[in-house]
């Protein structure tokens, strides 16, 4: 097997035989690339497993892309122990015998003195009973209860998913278009037909016919991806990627787990390194790029979802953020070029919310470098905002950005979790000193959460039916519950009968948005915090009618004002708290100020 770089797309060994239909290769030309289980400039299983050969095909010659070994997948190496190998080869390769070198070894990249290196390791555990085809016998069963709608699912994918979050190549998309499915990985099939379930209402053709069980079909999908990670590669972390865009976004701790160990793959495969100068095709490099934000995506803005530290460090990756030839080299439509640029926007998004995330789960960070940290990121937040602004000629003030509704929320409640954290580190200065900062922290964080439910009430069924980040949902927890601790804490009774207002407003909107327009978005926040709401609006009701009743000397004695927030004092009466699936209570509590750590 040829092991220095030079030799990256010479002619190897013959291709391993497939040992499935879901592994089976796809033939392609040579403008073309399939998502395969790992890189197609990797190391194919090393001589001593004599899996079956095969003639290699004219079209893989083309290409220099090569088959999945049935038995060997391949992983990257260490950065120390990469150097340590490449000053091996090279001084073996000097010699006649090239038998000689390092096995199962191939060097990509190696350029100031920062060698990327891949080496081959057994797919599966030995002695362990798996799948042979991870995902097969879940789609067959997916299939069968779908029936003629799996061509109608694909044709939603390809129009409402694929463009907001392009994690496919060109040759997988085409495989999928011409149903060419026996090209496609069994679990990523069952993902595609899993994330366009939500849209099946989009569909002039299939809204006419009964829904299928949304729970039962995404059971199926989750169990093929279980056994897919057993075997994992590249169409895994698609997989994974696709089942944190999807639906139900209740299933909080798996999400948890499927982030973590997406992450993990991601790295093993080397995806957060920069591959622009990388001995690999076009497309494949394009690809690589794009997982690699998807993953990283997804990982932040789970982290702010769901109260666990994001599993990605800046310093970690080198990866660019994909422009628009990178996310797709021909955009169909307006619409479809709007999406994929949307995405981009969500990559540079991902990266301001990198710095708050740190600040919010740091355990040594003092006070005034978080001050510091947030201007930074405030600064930054709203350059992006007046860039996209022009970009999209956005006018949210007076209605919702359509199109862009899921990347606008996202932009909200990152504003707000900046407004959180400035509030805290007031909270932080002795009370004598730093009273009226914290009055306009609080008014600040109130003008925040009321922006993101201002924002959910203006939407229309058209913004509903677009694509969504399934993570807004927990966001729409978030602000709720902030408002309605501001409510509580409110110096003023009118700014509190003011915010008790919009909250009642907020909630009906979400109970149309689900009951009558399918926004299931809506259902966890309705489900967390309507009885909250409820029972705050109802003390404040009878706060009223108490103040009321009262003489002119008795409300001079009391304060109206206490009279409103003397029920209210308590928010655990009030609000739940979950660790996995409402967070926010302990987001705050982790920083260490000049004397006082945040309690």
């Amino acid at each position: 097997m040829p092991s220095h770089e030079s030799q990256a797309h010479s002619s190897g060994p013959a291709e391993n035989t497939p040992t499935s239909a879901c592994d089976r290769p796809t033939r392609t030309p040579s403008n073309r690339s399939t998502v395969h289980a790992t890189p197609t400039f990797l190391p194919a299983a090393p001589a001593n497993s004599h899996p079956p050969r095969t003639s290699r095909s004219a079209d893989s010659r083309d290409t220099g892309r090569r088959a999945d070994s049935p038995t060997h997948g391949s992983l990257i190496v260490g950065p120390t122990v990469a150097e340590d190998v490449q000053i091996l080869e090279n001084y073996l390769s000097l010699g006649t015998n090239t038998a000689s070198r390092p096995r199962g070894y191939r060097t990509v990249f190696s350029a100031n003195n920062d060698p990327v290196i891949y080496w081959s390791v057994p797919k599966r555990r030995e002695g362990l009973h798996m799948a042979k085809d991870p995902g097969r016998s879940q789609l067959e069963v997916m299939e069968q209860v779908l029936g003629p709608a799996q061509d109608e699912l694909i044709t939603l994918f390809f129009r409402f998913v694929h463009p907001c979050f392009p994690i496919m190549d060109e040759g997988m998309l085409e495989d999928l278009r011409e149903r060419r499915m026996k090209a496609v990985s069994c679990t990523l099939r069952c993902w595609v037909l899993m994330t366009a379930v939500p849209l099946w209402d989009r569909s002039p053709v299939l809204r006419n016919w009964p829904h299928p069980s949304h729970a039962f079909l995404a059971n199926q999908a989750l169990m093929s991806l279980q056994e897919d990670f057993m075997v994992p590669g590249m169409h895994t972390v698609c997989a994974a990627i696709l089942d944190l865009l999807a639906r139900p976004v209740k299933s909080v701790a798996n999400n948890i787990t499927v982030a973590a160990r997406t992450v993990g793959l991601a790295h093993s495969l080397g995806l957060n390194r920069d591959p622009s100068s990388w001995h690999a095709t076009a497309a494949e490099k394009s690809l690589r790029v794009r997982l690699w934000w998807a993953v990283l995506i997804n990982d932040h803005w789970a982290s702010l979802a769901h109260g666990t530290p994001p599993n990605i460090i800046s310093d970690r990756y080198d990866v660019p953020i994909p422009d628009l030839a990178t996310c797709t080299p021909s955009p169909t439509s307006d619409e479809e070029r709007r999406a994929l640029e949307s995405f981009r926007q969500l990559c540079i998004l991902t990266e301001v919310l990198s710095g708050p995330l740190n600040l919010v789960y740091s355990l040594k960070t003092q006070a005034d470098t978080a001050t510091r940290e947030l201007r930074k990121a405030e600064c930054t937040l709203d350059e992006w905002e007046m860039s996209v602004r022009h970009l999209f000629d956005l006018r949210p003030e007076t209605e919702p950005p359509a199109g862009h509704c899921s990347l606008w929320l996202c932009f909200l409640s990152l504003k707000l979790l900046i407004q959180r954290l400035y509030l805290r580190l007031a909270l932080l200065q002795p009370a004598h000193s730093a009273e009226e900062e914290k009055h306009y922290r609080n008014g600040m964080l109130r003008k925040a959460a009321l922006a993101v439910l201002d924002f959910v009430i203006a939407l229309e069924p058209s913004h509903c039916h677009e694509f969504w980040f399934a993570h807004v949902t927990h966001y729409l927890v978030t602000s709720t519950t902030i408002l309605l601790r501001c409510t509580i804490e409110a110096p003023d009774p009118s700014i509190a009968h003011t915010s008790m207002a919009k909250l009642l407003t907020f909630r009906q909107k979400l109970v149309t948005a689900t009951t009558e327009w399918g926004w299931d978005l809506a259902d966890l926040c309705l489900e967390r915090c309507s009885e909250a709401i409820t029972r705050i609006a109802e003390a404040h009701s009878a706060a009223d009618a108490a103040a009321h009743s009262m003489d002119i000397h008795h409300m001079g004695e009391v304060g109206s004002s206490d009279m409103l927030l003397q029920p209210l004092t308590d928010m655990g009466a009030f609000l739940p708290a979950d660790s996995l699936d409402f967070p926010w209570e302990m987001l705050w509590d982790t920083f260490d100020g000049p004397s006082t750590a945040i309690q």
